[in-house]
């Protein structure tokens, strides 16, 4: 509607982050070309999913709210490319979650085997409490690109009383805090229950470091009740 673009701009002036959130749905942490792209494909952007739809030679991304065509593809830039498209993407109302953290791991369903492994090292009723927490979750990808027999021999270890996968899963837990993407800085170091990481921020988006391993994030500020979850394609090693 008229004075949307005046209202939103009003609203970052005086400290409001409408805007930054609708921006942040158009930009991906990565140069995607329209060659990369598969229908059905679904997309992480700074704000949340988009889920591409290829007809013919018609490209589209929806949010389950609105859905844009692209008019231009593959407009290439010294640090990414651009896909000029005919609507503006706004992102769904934004309704207050109900799930703690462990609920809202179960309900992705991207996080089975994290949650399998949260239930073997007896962690659920750490991550179920009042918190506030920052967990940074594996995804069920993350897990099955261990070295084959890792992750059972992991629950094994743990269901015999030992400690490998609490240690391995405290890495991922940070206590004491929310903390959004939009807190995070470049070579911060974060305190984990586990030893500590650091952070990067860069062109391709974000990731932690460990003594052992990088991962970075796929998907940032998934709300929970007793705190927020990131998404991350590998599993951080101590």
């Amino acid at each position: 509607p008229e004075g949307t673009v005046e209202a939103l701009v009003e609203d970052a002036n005086n400290g409001g982050d409408q805007l930054a959130k609708i921006l942040k749905l158009h930009v991906v942490a990565a140069a995607v070309m329209s060659t990369d792209l598969t229908d059905g494909q679904v997309v992480n952007t700074a704000n949340g999913d988009l889920t591409v739809s290829i007809s013919g030679d018609t490209v589209t991304f929806s949010n389950g709210n609105v859905t844009a065509t692209v008019v231009t593809a593959n407009i290439e830039a010294s640090n990414g490319v651009i896909h000029v498209i005919d609507q503006v993407l706004l992102p769904a109302a934004e309704a207050p979650t109900e799930k703690n953290i462990v609920e809202t791991a179960i309900a992705d369903g991207n996080f089975e085997t994290l949650v399998a492994a949260v239930q073997a090292a007896n962690l659920v009723e750490l991550l179920s409490s009042e918190g506030p927490f920052t967990v940074l979750a594996p995804t069920d990808a993350a897990f099955a690109a261990l070295e084959e027999g890792t992750v059972e021999r992991l629950v094994m270890d743990a269901q015999m009383g030992g400690t490998q996968l609490a240690d391995i899963l405290s890495l991922h837990v940070i206590t004491g805090g929310a903390v959004m993407s939009e807190d995070l800085e470049d070579a911060q170091v974060i305190t984990t229950e586990n030893g500590e990481l650091t952070v990067g921020i860069n062109d391709d988006g974000v990731t932690f470091t460990s003594a052992n391993s990088t991962a970075t994030v796929v998907g940032a500020d998934v709300p929970a009740t007793n705190g927020v979850i990131h998404a991350i394609d590998t599993v951080l090693l101590p």
